[in-house]
C-alpha cells in the first residue's frame, strides 16, 4: 500500500510539472499572439493611410515639377533682363548717337545748299537751282527718316523699360516659388518614407494574419505542446491503473496520526524525566549547603 501511495505521489508530481510546462508554452504563445495583434493594428492604421500618402506624394511631385519649370523660367528672365539691359544701355544709345550725327551732317549739307551757286556735296559740281532744290529735298527726306527712326528707338526704349519692370516683378515672384524647392524636397522625402513604410506594412499584414490564424488554431487544438499532452495522457492512464482503496488509505492515515501522537507523548515523557532529574539535583545541593552551615556554626 505504501509503495502504491509513493508511486501515486510521484506520478501526480510529474503530472503537475507537465501541466506547468504546458501552461508556460501556452502563455508564451498568448504573449506572441498579443504582440502580433498590436502589430496588426499598427500596420492596419498605416495601410489605411496609403491613399492619403499616395496623394501627398503626387501633389508634392507636381509642385516640384512646377518649381523645376519655374527654375528654368527664372534663368530665362535673367537672360531676357541682360538682353534688355544691353539694348537700353548700349545698343540704343549708340544707334541714337549715330543717327544724331547723321542728321547733323545732313543739316550742314542742307545749309550749304541753301545759297545760289552751291556745289554738289559729292562731285563739287555747281548745281542749278532745280538740281539744288532736288538735293535739298532729298537731304530733308533723309533727315526726316532719321528723326523718325530716333522716335521709334525712343518708343522701343519705353517699351523695354516697361518690359524690364515687368520682368523684375515676375523675377521676385518666381524666385519666391523656387525658394520653396528645398522645403518641398524635404517634405517629399518624409512622405515618401512614410509611404514606403505603409507599403511594407500592407505587404506584411498578409503574413501576420496567417500567423495569427495558425496561433489561434494551435491554441484551440492544444497542438503547441504535443509531447507534454502525450505524456499527460500517459500519466493519467498510469494513475487510473494504480490500485487505490480509500478505506485502507484512511486506515493508514489514522495509524500515522496515532503514531504521531505516540511520538509526541514520548517526547513529553522524556521532557518530564529531564525536569525531575534537574529538580532532584537542586534538592541535594540544598541539603549539602545546610550541613555546611551547621558545621560552621558549631565551630564558632
Amino acid at each position: 500500500m505504501a509503495q502504491t501511495l509513493q508511486e501515486r505521489y510521484r506520478l501526480e508530481q510529474e503530472k503537475s510539472q507537465v501541466e506547468f510546462r504546458m501552461q508556460q508554452k501556452r502563455h508564451t504563445l498568448e504573449l506572441e499572439q498579443r504582440s502580433l495583434l498590436d502589430r496588426q493594428r499598427d500596420w492596419q492604421l498605416k495601410e489605411a493611410a496609403l491613399p492619403t500618402l499616395q496623394r501627398q506624394v503626387e501633389d508634392i511631385q507636381q509642385q516640384l515639377t512646377e518649381v523645376e519649370q519655374q527654375t528654368k523660367r527664372l534663368e530665362q528672365i535673367r537672360t531676357d533682363g541682360v538682353a534688355i539691359r544691353v539694348q537700353l544701355e548700349t545698343s540704343m544709345p549708340q544707334a541714337q548717337e549715330t543717327l544724331q550725327k547723321e542728321i547733323q551732317e545732313q543739316e550742314e549739307k542742307r545749309v550749304l545748299l541753301a545759297s545760289a551757286g552751291a556745289h554738289c556735296p559729292l562731285c563739287e559740281k555747281t548745281l542749278t537751282d532745280q538740281e539744288r532744290r532736288r538735293v535739298i529735298q532729298k537731304l530733308t527726306q533723309e533727315v526726316a527718316r532719321r528723326e523718325a527712326r530716333i522716335q521709334e528707338l525712343q518708343h522701343e526704349q519705353q517699351q523695354l523699360l516697361r518690359q524690364r519692370q515687368k520682368l523684375r516683378l515676375e523675377y521676385k515672384q518666381v524666385e519666391q516659388q523656387v525658394a520653396q524647392r528645398q522645403s518641398l524636397e524635404q517634405q517629399y522625402a518624409t512622405v515618401h518614407m512614410s509611404l514606403a513604410e505603409a507599403t511594407r506594412a500592407r505587404d506584411s499584414l498578409v503574413s501576420v494574419l496567417q500567423t495569427l490564424q495558425d496561433l489561434d488554431t494551435r491554441l484551440t487544438a492544444g497542438t503547441y505542446a504535443s509531447e507534454e499532452l502525450a505524456r499527460l495522457r500517459e500519466l493519467s492512464t498510469a494513475l487510473e491503473g494504480l490500485i487505490y482503496d480509500k478505506k485502507v488509505h484512511e486506515a493508514v492515515q489514522r495509524t500515522l496520526v496515532t503514531l504521531a501522537d505516540a511520538e509526541v507523548q514520548q517526547s513529553r515523557l522524556q521532557q518530564v524525566q529531564a525536569e525531575f532529574t534537574t529538580l532532584c539535583c537542586q534538592h541535594q545541593e540544598g541539603y549539602y549547603q545546610e550541613d555546611r552551615q551547621e558545621e560552621w556554626q558549631e565551630e564558632q
